[in-house]
């Protein structure tokens, strides 16, 4: 890790998704996780439930794991991704379009999400998700913290994952960042938080990225001062400690919260 850089100047120059992909997302992967597997499990089983559907869905940062939306495709009408990273953006730019070189995401959805077992139906799934995404927005990325963009209309439902924690550089900007966001929200609309916890890096090839570490019981009440309401929280324990030199997290947090009013 560039100990010299800011967490903006460390991500902009060093992250790169397909190689993460290639190191947390396939199966022939030495740094396969089953807790990573379950996180999107999770995700995915929360939004077949139908618990929450609308307009309009917004996926905030998160590298846009396409898997992470199999289910949701089918409850809104439009989706929105919002990442602050250039190649971050590129890379959805590229899938929505069917470029050669984009990452093909469908390759591991049954390593990922158990339900999608047929490919066929994996693929029809995607087609339909290109047609949902109406806009990929690149927005500002602090030296501090992400800087939620200013939108037309606010989402019935946000999707975050690993966004935060690694953007910001401690907890004072992370309430900033998580309140930010929030404002992309409607009243009574859905916020879907994954999150690594007690997570303080990870390693993609021989880089390794700073995480900033957070505890369940911190991040339910910063939730809980941006005007929330949690319905749910779920903690999948990490499964394999042998790979702590990898990434060096507890667990993986689900949390579904409602928004009962602005902050």
């Amino acid at each position: 890790m560039a100990s010299n850089l800011s967490r903006k100047e460390i991500y902009e120059k060093h992250f790169h998704i397909g190689k993460t992909f290639q190191t947390y997302f396939t199966s022939d992967s030495h740094c396969v996780d089953d807790t990573l597997m379950r996180m999107v499990q999770n995700s995915f089983n929360f939004f077949a439930s139908g618990a929450v559907k609308g307009d309009t869905m917004i996926q905030y940062g998160g590298a846009f794991i396409i898997p992470l939306l199999y289910s949701a495709c089918d409850l809104f009408k439009n989706i929105i991704y919002i990442d602050f990273l250039d190649g971050c953006c590129q890379s959805a730019r590229k899938w929505i379009n069917k470029e050669p070189d984009a990452i093909d995401w469908s390759s591991c959805s049954k390593f990922l999400c158990q339900p999608e077992e047929d490919r066929e139906k994996v693929i029809e799934k995607e087609e339909k998700m290109r047609s949902l995404i109406k806009d990929v927005i690149k927005a500002e990325l602090s030296d501090d913290y992400p800087v939620a963009p200013k939108l037309s209309s606010l989402a019935d439902c946000l999707l975050t994952a690993y966004c935060l924690e690694i953007f910001c550089h401690n907890k004072e900007s992370f309430q900033i960042a998580l309140k930010q966001m929030a404002l992309l929200i409607k009243l009574e609309g859905c916020l879907l938080i994954n999150m690594l916890l007690d997570c303080t890096f990870f390693k993609v090839e021989k880089f390794k990225f700073p995480v900033l570490c957070l505890s369940e019981e911190y991040v339910r009440q910063a939730v809980t001062n941006v005007g929330f309401e949690i319905k749910h929280c779920n903690i999948s324990p990490r499964s394999k400690p042998t790979l702590y030199s990898e990434f060096d997290y507890s667990g993986c947090l689900l949390l579904v919260a409602y928004k009962k009013r602005n902050v």
